[in-house]
């Protein structure tokens, strides 16, 4: 497995284990500003 991949699971899943919630939004998501919006204030939980 390539280690970039495996070192952001592990990160990820350290993060969570110590409570945090994590939203990933990768560089490419980033031309549909608007979808990305709309993904931060779902995790957020706005309405």
């Amino acid at each position: 497995m390539d280690r970039n991949v495996e070192r952001d699971r592990k990160n990820l899943a350290l993060l969570e284990a110590a409570g945090w919630r994590v939203l990933v939004i990768w560089e490419c998501q980033l031309r549909d500003m608007e979808a990305v919006r709309i993904q931060i204030g779902d995790f957020l939980g706005e309405k």
